[in-house]
């Protein structure tokens, strides 16, 4: 069984005051009092079960959007070029002297990114214009793929000269 949760469902949409917080806080706790209740990660759930049957999701689904069917993720050009070359990258990135390398990586797969480019509901001020720290999708899509371009030409060099890279830590930027 798995909960699953945006980051702003604590703050936004429910209030500390409404006992989120309290009840995150205990959950863990009254899960293991239960017997033959425990946590595992998804790779010991998978040593412990044997898996059924396969389910093949050729397209991305996702709870989010109006109409379901259609993933605000992955709905228009930018967004699939953008999954196409993170993707594309992924060799070099395992492959990489790069101490920090498989961590980057696995933050500019952030749903985040994809979310802040989706055109469908920004015209009419969706929730996607309102938590977007871009001035519009195209925005978000053009300082990603410029922030993916840095990461893979850092790869590159890194490659070059065999040796450990370390990447300088982001200075924070005041808005």
């Amino acid at each position: 069984t798995n909960l699953y949760f945006d980051y702003e469902t604590f703050g936004i949409h429910k209030k500390a005051g409404c006992g989120i917080l309290a009840f995150l806080e205990g959950l863990p706790s009254a899960i293991l009092e239960q017997e033959g209740w425990k946590f595992v990660t998804p790779s010991e759930a998978l040593d412990i079960h044997y898996p059924k049957d396969i389910y093949d999701v050729p397209r991305t689904i996702s709870w989010e959007g109006k109409e379901k069917e259609c993933c605000v993720w992955s709905e228009n050009m930018m967004q699939h070029n953008t999954i196409r070359k993170i993707y594309d990258i992924e060799s070099m990135v395992k492959q990489s002297s790069m101490t920090e390398a498989l961590e980057c990586w696995s933050r500019l797969q952030s749903a985040d990114h994809f979310y802040y480019m989706c055109t469908k509901f920004w015209s009419d001020g969706d929730v996607h214009k309102y938590f977007s720290p871009y001035d519009s999708p195209y925005d978000a899509y053009i300082y990603y793929m410029n922030v993916v371009s840095d990461f893979e030409i850092t790869l590159k060099e890194a490659e070059k000269s065999k040796k450990p890279v370390a990447r300088k830590k982001a200075e924070p930027v005041e808005a």
